[in-house]
């Protein structure tokens, strides 16, 4: 088991404190970087039909990254779940 939490870290990218996982120690680093962010907000704000697309797309993204991360495929719910115990199997 390794132990998992949501750890505030400042962003040079976004000048801001921004919440981050850590996993053993370990920082997770994935986010949407700034153009990708604009360009997903821009099509919801035009085809608010494909909002829920964009949402799975950067979903699958996030468990695809973070599974190649902790070594194994994870879904969103199980990266919560581990969250909320504080621990990832």
């Amino acid at each position: 088991m390794k132990k998992i939490e949501v750890v505030s870290e400042y962003s040079e990218e976004f000048n801001k404190d921004i919440n981050v996982l850590e996993v053993d120690g370990e920082i997770f680093d994935w986010g949407l970087d700034s153009a990708s962010w604009a360009e997903a907000k821009k099509v919801i704000s035009h085809h608010p039909e494909l909002a829920e697309t964009v949402t799975t797309s950067i979903v699958n993204h996030f468990c695809e990254c973070f599974g190649e991360f902790v070594g194994r495929d994870i879904t969103l719910e199980e990266v919560s779940e581990a969250i909320k115990r504080g621990y990832i199997e």
